[in-house]
């Protein structure tokens, strides 16, 4: 059997933290109309009843939301082979995605400002025929899964001495 490796915690913070920012706000919201509207009908004790709702709203679907989180992050995994790197992923359905080194034109590791937050980013492996995105990995395990391909690969990094002129310089 195949021992994966899985990514830092910083995947699951990632992920995590907006959704339950998202909840937060429907709570809010189911509560504030919930509020209005017991209010309007003159149901008894409105203020304690819709504070009930709310709290059991985000009670209940955040029990879910850091399900589906923490199960998106325990399912984050990759194994680095002598001639294809394996990737796995997904909530439900666990997808491994093999990408054998020989096949690799490209690798790189992209950054939105959110994500340079969080320590996580997206691997972008650029294969024959198709490009393979890897989504919110923490920066110590996309080093090491760049490392693993460029070394493995025909990817040669461009090094450019001081003495030298730069051949990829505009001019």
């Amino acid at each position: 059997m195949n021992n994966f490796i899985g990514v830092g915690s910083a995947s699951l913070s990632y992920r995590l933290l907006p959704r339950i920012l998202v909840l937060l706000f429907f709570s809010i919201l189911l509560f504030a109309v919930s509020f209005i509207s017991f209010s309007f009908l003159k149901v008894p004790n409105y203020l304690l009843i819709s504070f009930a709702i709310s709290i059991g709203f985000f009670a209940l679907f955040g029990l879910i939301v850091y399900l589906t989180a923490y199960l998106e992050y325990s399912n984050l995994k990759y194994l680095i082979e002598d001639n294809a790197i394996l990737l796995k992923q997904g909530v439900f359905n666990v997808d491994t995605e093999t990408i054998p080194y020989q096949k690799i034109r490209n690798a790189s590791f992209t950054q939105n400002f959110i994500q340079r937050l969080y320590g996580v980013g997206n691997v972008i492996i650029d294969q024959d025929p198709e490009t393979y995105i890897w989504e919110s990995i923490d920066n110590k395990t996309a080093q090491t899964i760049i490392e693993a391909v460029s070394n493995k690969s025909n990817i040669q990094p461009i090094a450019v001495s001081e003495g030298e002129p730069n051949p990829y310089q505009v001019k």
